[in-house]
């Protein structure tokens, strides 16, 4: 990866629906796309937001920036919004009818530094056994000995 020209989150925690997303991006005037994903339902609401940058920027800056957003979020998106080179699914899955794409018109997130005095980093990830089940560091070491012994590891 040679550079980012925004970031992704990505949110499945079934409570926040995808228009109190679209609020929290307006209120604080932040440029984004929020969008469901595929295994949204308004009643378990799964959505993710895309916010781009004002130009493109080192790879290095992307954790900072969506650590940027997930504090503005409260802390709410999942371990793999950090990950570069993530790929997301971006549309409607069998006609879904609750699919809607909404962008949000404000400032790039890379502009908006006043929102580093709320950031919320990654979640973190607990060892049990070779297993990776919670929250706690990452023992990468012990993750690769399980996938090299075939072992589960999600």
């Amino acid at each position: 990866m040679l550079a980012i020209t925004g970031i992704e989150a990505d949110y499945d925690g079934e409570a926040i629906p995808v228009a109190q997303a679209v609020e929290n991006l307006q209120r604080c005037r932040l440029l984004g796309i929020v969008y469901p994903s595929p295994s949204h339902a308004p009643e378990k609401p799964r959505w993710r937001v895309l916010c781009p940058t004002s130009r493109e920027l080192p790879p290095a800056q992307r954790s900072r920036l969506v650590s940027r957003l997930n504090g503005l979020f409260g802390g709410i998106f999942a371990a793999e919004s950090w990950t570069l080179s993530q790929a997301y699914y971006f549309g409607s899955v069998a006609e879904n009818p609750s699919h809607q794409v909404v962008l949000v018109d404000g400032t790039p997130i890379d502009l908006r530094d006043d929102l580093d005095a709320a950031v919320i980093g990654k979640p973190l990830t607990k060892q049990a056994g070779d297993a990776i089940t919670g929250t706690g560091p990452l023992d990468e070491a012990a993750l690769l000995a399980a996938v090299a012994r075939g072992e589960s590891y999600h």
